[in-house]
């Protein structure tokens, strides 16, 4: 025989009563990755960030990062010469 529960204590679960993990964004204009790596693993731990969004990494064609715990999706702009800008207003 089973034990019959009492209806009045139990809770009712509907669509309002799931429990959703926060997730994490973050957008970094890293000016050149590749003597930043363990600064941005140690970021990404900090904060707990789930998805990060690289800019100006100056990674050339397909190269990438490696960090534990993530994937590297990478697009090399198309057209563009990565070149440092000069201040040419000469006075």
């Amino acid at each position: 025989m089973k034990k019959q529960e009492n209806n009045k204590n139990k809770k009712k679960k509907g669509k309002n009563s799931r429990k959703y993990k926060k997730l994490t964004v973050a957008t970094i204009n890293a000016r050149g990755i590749k003597g930043k790596i363990r600064s941005l693993e140690t970021l990404l731990d900090a904060y707990k960030i789930d998805i990060v969004l690289l800019t100006e990494t100056m990674l050339k064609n397909k190269e990438g990062i490696n960090i534990k715990g993530y994937k590297w999706i990478g697009k090399k702009q198309k057209g563009k010469k990565w070149r440092r800008s000069r201040n040419t207003n000469k006075q």
